[in-house]
């Protein structure tokens, strides 16, 4: 009698999970790598903990971004990077935590791929559950998702690549079902939006070569499952991209793609006036003729193979987008310049050559028996582990290493803007750091308050620093009191967002925004009792009810597919 299947996947997951910890053995011995995002992602994981422990289990406003002015970062990034940050916070310290991360994220990869083989390869490699892990541990260790881990610590994306997998998967199937494709793609969008975005044209793409080269019988059936799964999994994820989008007015996208992060500046191979660019620009162009080399190799290999040759028109596909001449589509394209560096791609092909890969284990082991796949990837676990460590793995300065930052957040300084998610018509330059909660003064424009010598007293009629009970600051529901002889301008230390709504003694107060984005609220002489609450925008309730809506139809599609499926056999026999 065989062994239940899962325990029969408890070997290969760990095997895939001491991978992840050899493929991190260099982040173990010598610390966390201060890639070009680790900064960013780590103040996010410090920020959400903080706000979890404050009781907001969903987040939506940085409170510590732009000098503690704030800014509405988790409106626009996805979550699930974010709030597992924020959770980890609760099991260990923020010096470890980055390293737990990025093992977590490629044991996550090696098994969405492991099931990826599973299914794509069937049971003849199912067989050998040692074939399956193989590949799995290749595709965790591949150079690519090591760079990503390193060099980059785009953190995000390094998760994204956990669904990628499962969204390959769905897409090549003989039979597409809706589901399997609706759940990744939501996923996707929870995770990362350039990664959601690439992977939405992969499936785009992908479909349309479904419809070109396979069976014209399946062509209906294709193109319904594919397009309700499209829609079923971004209304799953609507409660983000509807805020996402719609709010976007409201911030400074566009800084998001200025000179050096446009598509047009990071083509394979490209030069710019910044040679740091070019160097990562170059890296991440060898990493692509390494992906395209192998896949287009093994689609030669497996020609007569239907699937090997969707797949090498993909890939065909995928290298033309890397490379200038495809320039119009990118200029042109919806959303897709929102990609900023067109070897993202890299992300999808990097799944595409783990699913050759697969289909090429009988010609593989035909020719050098079984054990060749185990040897190839530890072969590619120890050659990347060790090219990661001499290139990619980025050691920390003092100021950039994680206590640094854990010390720096807890003097409540704040920490530098960013700038696609600046309000939209404030001025970076202008803000100022160091600025005190909140001020009294006689215009709206007025300069923060000096302090010095023999100002202290001064300040502390005035309202600075704010008492204790007068403010629950850094919290979505701010309340401040504020007496005064005269009418007078309270300027707040906070960026003037839309959904930030104020009212005076009950009753709302309109708010002007200054040149560095701060909030002036013109009050009355006397008492006045302010409060400051976020307010969810219509953008953001209508994702949620969009969310549920797409959950419910989701259930009641599935139960009458169900019954309709236990209803053939009774028709027929």
């Amino acid at each position: 009698m065989s062994p239940p299947a899962w325990k029969r996947q408890l070997a290969p997951a760990a095997v895939i999970a001491v991978a992840a910890f050899l493929a991190v053995l260099p982040l173990v011995l010598h610390g966390c790598s201060c890639g070009h995002d680790f900064d960013f992602h780590l103040v996010n994981w410090l920020e959400v903990h903080a706000q979890f422990q404050r009781g907001i289990l969903h987040p939506q406003w940085a409170f510590t971004a732009a000098w503690g002015a704030g800014e509405p970062r988790f409106v626009f990034y996805p979550p699930l990077s974010w709030m597992i940050g924020g959770l980890l916070g609760f099991l260990m310290p923020y010096t470890v935590a980055p390293i737990v991360y990025t093992w977590l994220c490629l044991f996550l990869a090696g098994v969405a791929c492991l099931r990826m083989v599973s299914s794509v390869g069937g049971e003849t490699i199912s067989q050998n559950r040692w074939i399956p892990a193989a590949i799995a541990v290749a595709y965790l260790a591949n150079p690519y998702l090591m760079f990503t881990a390193y060099e980059r610590t785009a953190y995000a994306e390094l998760l994204a690549a956990s669904w990628m997998p499962l969204l390959l998967t769905a897409l090549l199937r003989e039979r597409p079902r809706w589901l399997e494709i609706a759940i990744p793609i939501a996923l996707l969008w929870l995770t990362n939006a350039p990664a959601a975005v690439l992977g939405c044209y992969g499936l785009l793409m992908l479909g349309l070569l479904r419809l070109v080269l396979w069976p014209r019988a399946l062509r209906r059936e294709t193109i319904t499952q594919f397009t309700l799964g499209t829609l079923f999994g971004l209304l799953f994820a609507a409660f983000y991209i509807v805020p996402a989008v719609v709010d976007r007015k409201w911030v400074q996208a566009a800084m998001a793609t200025v000179e050096g992060m446009r598509p047009d500046d990071n083509f394979l191979f490209g030069h710019t006036t910044d040679p740091l660019h070019d160097t990562v620009l170059w890296q991440a162009s060898r990493i692509a003729v390494v992906l395209f080399a192998v896949s287009l190799t093994l689609v030669l290999l497996l020609r007569r193979d239907k699937t090997a040759r969707l797949l090498g028109a993909m890939t065909l596909l995928l290298l033309v987008l890397l490379l200038p001449v495809s320039a119009v589509v990118w200029h042109h394209a919806p959303q897709l310049g929102f990609l900023q560096f067109p070897w993202r791609f890299l992300c999808l092909q990097q799944t595409i050559a783990a699913v050759l890969l697969t289909l090429s284990v009988p010609a593989l082991t035909r020719i050098r028996g079984t054990w060749v796949m185990p040897a190839g990837a530890i072969a590619v676990l120890a050659v990347t582990t060790v090219i990661t460590h001499h290139f990619y793995l980025q050691e920390c300065d003092d100021e950039d290493a994680p206590g640094a930052h854990i010390v720096l957040f807890a003097r409540g300084g704040g920490v530098m803007p960013t700038d696609e998610y600046t309000v939209r018509d404030a001025d970076n330059d202008v803000l100022q750091q160091g600025n005190p909660v909140w001020w009294i003064a006689g215009k709206p424009d007025a300069p923060v308050p000096v302090l010095g010598p023999g100002t202290e007293m001064r300040m502390r009629v005035l309202g600075l620093p704010p008492r204790s009970e007068d403010i629950t600051w850094e919290t979505e529901h701010t309340r401040l009191q504020v007496l005064w002889p005269r009418s007078f301008w309270l300027i707040v230390n906070r960026r003037a967002y839309p959904a930030w709504q104020v009212t005076n003694n009950g009753a709302p107060v309109p708010v002007t925004e200054r040149e560095d984005g701060l909030m002036a609220i013109p009050l009355p002489a006397g008492p006045n009792e302010v409060e400051i609450h976020y307010h969810h925008t219509p953008a953001e309730l209508l994702g949620l009810v969009l969310c549920l809506m797409g959950i419910l139809l989701a259930v009641l599609v599935h139960r009458i597919e169900t019954q309709r499926q236990h209803a053939l056999p009774t028709i027929y026999s």
